[in-house]
């Protein structure tokens, strides 16, 4: 007959995996748009935002099946199981720690790289994909050039600017363009959006060691239920 306490502790680490599952779908979604973003900016930046968003996927996949090795092992009452549930946890929070930390160490080149990727795209406005690129950019930012519309001076005529500058009116005159550049409000965004994915880390960081505590609980009460029963 299971105790009261061993009831308790697997009905919550059900509860657990429930929520952990959701983090990995989370982690899968955020991946996925992640890789529509660095589409998007294709011309603009290198292959790291396209790695992160790997990382992020399959991450969230393994926690998906962590999660359900969780669920096995509690109705299995395996201890085995629920050890090796354990040891997942643990590494999958050394790993996304490893993606924090990186993250946080290429913030600070974040800026830079997409500066130089930016500038470097302008002299291929003439090309359709580019010009598409820049275009949908300037138009959904309201934004024009990288730090000014000044930087479209030597790319295209004197004083001719893009229409996705001045939201459609064409001719775009300087005095109609969008006063701010792309990588003022760019930065800002990614800024925005990494705050929110630190505190999706914290949070899922939080869930990942109550679910190592109720493992290992589960775990000794099962060994101890069958050594009660020998």
């Amino acid at each position: 007959m299971e105790g009261c306490g061993m009831t308790t502790i697997k009905y919550l680490l059900f509860i657990f995996n429930f929520i952990f599952s959701i983090t990995g779908i989370i982690l899968i979604v955020v991946g996925i748009v992640v890789v529509v973003k660095s589409n998007e900016l294709n011309q603009f930046s290198d292959d790291k935002m396209l790695a992160t968003a790997v990382v992020l996927i399959i991450t969230g996949f393994i926690i998906f099946f962590i999660a359900f090795l969780g669920c096995w092992g509690a109705i299995r009452e395996s201890s085995c199981l629920l050890i090796a549930f354990g040891i997942a946890l643990i590494l999958i929070f050394i790993v996304e720690m490893a993606i924090g930390i990186a993250s946080a160490v290429l913030k600070d080149t974040l800026s830079d790289t997409l500066k130089t990727g930016l500038k470097s795209s302008l002299n291929d406005y003439t090309k359709d994909e580019v010009k598409k690129n820049w275009d949908n950019f300037q138009t959904e930012l309201k934004c024009c050039g990288v730090d000014s519309a000044d930087d479209w001076n030597g790319v295209l005529a004197e004083d001719t600017y893009p229409v996705s500058c001045c939201d459609g009116i064409d001719p775009c005159l300087k005095v109609n363009t969008h006063k701010d550049g792309c990588l003022k409000i760019l930065v800002k965004n990614l800024h925005s959006n990494s705050k929110l994915l630190i505190g999706i880390g914290i949070g899922i960081a939080f869930i990942e060691v109550a679910g190592i505590i109720l493992a290992c609980c589960l775990a000794s009460a099962i060994k101890k239920q069958k050594g009660d029963e020998q």
